[in-house]
């Protein structure tokens, strides 16, 4: 099976069933999040920003997921060494909860 990463700024929209998270990845040991995207059944991969963090981490897998990049919007009142605002990544993150048979999921993804 071939993962794919997402690329928000082509496809503003990703939706599809949550597969689960990888932790600890790279040098930074950063959050993957797995997306299995609605239509073309493809695993997307999301790394893991602070917002997508913040709402797919204890979300259980098999959950229908709606991620809709936002785009770049600069932080109120934080500005970075440069002396200019700091950037991040805007998204809007919807989900509806669904239960899938244990036999559906990939035994090496992390149960949450």
């Amino acid at each position: 099976m071939r993962i794919w990463e997402w690329d928000m700024k082509e496809h503003k929209v990703l939706e599809g069933t949550y597969n689960g998270q990888f932790q600890g990845i790279g040098e930074f040991h950063s959050t993957v999040f797995h997306i299995r995207q609605k239509g073309t059944n493809r695993i997307q991969t999301i790394w893991g920003t602070y917002i997508i963090k913040l709402n797919l981490t204890h979300m259980k897998i098999g959950s229908h997921v709606r991620i809709e990049y936002m785009g770049d919007k600069f932080m109120e009142g934080r500005v970075g060494k440069t002396g200019k605002k700091k950037k991040f990544h805007d998204f809007k993150i919807t989900s509806k909860s669904e239960k899938i048979p244990m036999g559906k999921l990939d035994g090496r993804r992390k149960r949450i």
